[in-house]
């Protein structure tokens, strides 16, 4: 492909994610009315929370820990997006002795999280906690969209990558 032909394929992709944005936003304000740790939360409030319960991430790294229904635990590393029903997230892969960095990408329905946890680590634990400046995006969601396509929308950028601000993950 040629570098105009890419140029105008990525200028195509930004307008398109652009026009469907508001329409996002709009899910994700009606699906927050339903779960108290909604797409909002995730957005807007879970930042704010560790940046005041850890203002100086540079001593150590905040802990976020999500309580499901299942009584499992998971810390998260970073959102990874936000859908209307949903929510994309690198999670630390505890099941994984060997490798302490280890991590997995899980996809949470809203309604299964019943509490978080943010805490700070000592100085001398390990440093893996919650990335602040890993910036969500949204995923757009189709009515026809499978879970294999939920999973591929979640995983559009590498995890650990930092994302641009503003920009949309996903299948119409």
């Amino acid at each position: 492909m040629t570098r105009v032909r890419q140029k105008e394929k990525r200028a195509n992709n930004r307008s398109a994610a652009q026009a469907t944005a508001p329409d996002v936003r709009a899910l994700a304000e009606s699906a927050s009315a339903h779960a108290p740790f909604g797409p909002l939360f995730f957005l807007t409030q879970l930042a704010a929370f560790v940046r005041d319960h850890c203002p100086d991430t540079v001593e150590s790294l905040p802990v976020v820990e999500l309580h499901l229904h299942s009584a499992e635990v998971l810390r998260i590393c970073h959102v990874i997006g936000v859908g209307p029903l949903y929510v994309a997230l690198a999670v630390y892969d505890d099941d994984n002795a060997g490798e302490p960095q280890a991590m997995r990408t899980e996809l949470l329905p809203y309604e299964s999280i019943i509490r978080v946890t943010i805490r700070a680590t000592p100085p001398t634990g390990p440093q893996i906690g919650f990335k602040l400046a890993q910036v969500p995006a949204l995923i757009r969601h189709g009515a026809a969209m499978t879970p294999e396509d939920a999973l591929r929308a979640a995983a559009s950028a590498p995890v650990g990558r930092h994302a641009p601000h503003g920009r949309d993950r996903g299948h119409e």
